[in-house]
């Protein structure tokens, strides 16, 4: 009696593969964009029409971080610019008050004029006299 080995061709050529098929979908303009900027991929030429849940997270992810990084950052460079900023104005003998007081002075003087001119047209008005008439 001879015993013949039994081999399964597959019926379908990606049933062969080792890996697990994993969920996947069509990315989309944006998805595709982000695998760019992840460097997935040289080109949206190279991007394949269907790409996995997983490959696209991982690149959102990456994305998420590198912004995170330029985010702290900027955030560093912002800190750094207002203390040297401070330190000019210290070094200017010039104080924060008077810099932030000088436009509230000089609108509160054109308040005063404008209330003493409203005033005098109303003790005008009211004298009978036409206030229009100096």
């Amino acid at each position: 009696m001879t015993v013949q080995k039994l081999t399964l061709t597959p019926s379908h050529p990606c049933s062969c593969s080792d890996k697990p098929l994993l969920p996947s979908r069509r990315p989309t303009p944006l998805d595709k964009r982000i695998l760019l900027w992840a460097r997935r991929y040289k080109s949206f030429d190279d991007i394949p029409e269907v790409v996995s849940f997983q490959m696209i997270n991982t690149a959102k992810n990456r994305l998420r971080v590198k912004i995170a990084y330029i985010m702290m950052v900027l955030t560093i460079i912002g800190c750094f610019i207002m203390i040297t900023s401070g330190k000019k104005i210290l070094m200017n003998r010039i104080g924060f008050t008077r810099i932030f007081l000088l436009p509230c002075a000089s609108q509160q003087l054109w308040m005063q004029k404008e209330q003493s001119t409203r005033a005098k047209t109303n003790q005008l008005f009211f004298s009978g006299q036409d206030p229009r008439v100096n």
